[in-house]
């Protein structure tokens, strides 16, 4: 996808933007299930907050 780190706003904690559209709380499956909240069902965070987290050196980003 050619997508790097940083190329998009960091969403934690939503308090500087809206976060994922999808969890709207609008989104709902047949039954009438939201999506859930939770970023771990979708994400595996590798690093928060970090000027320059180890995980890029990890991946040879860095």
């Amino acid at each position: 996808m050619g997508v790097t780190w940083g190329a998009y706003p960091n969403n934690i904690g939503h308090t500087d933007f809206p976060g994922c559209f999808c969890h709207d709380d609008l989104h709902l499956s047949p039954t009438g299930a939201k999506v859930t909240q939770d970023c771990g069902a979708c994400h595996n965070l590798l690093a928060m907050d970090e000027a320059s987290p180890k995980i890029l050196t990890d991946l040879g980003l860095r």
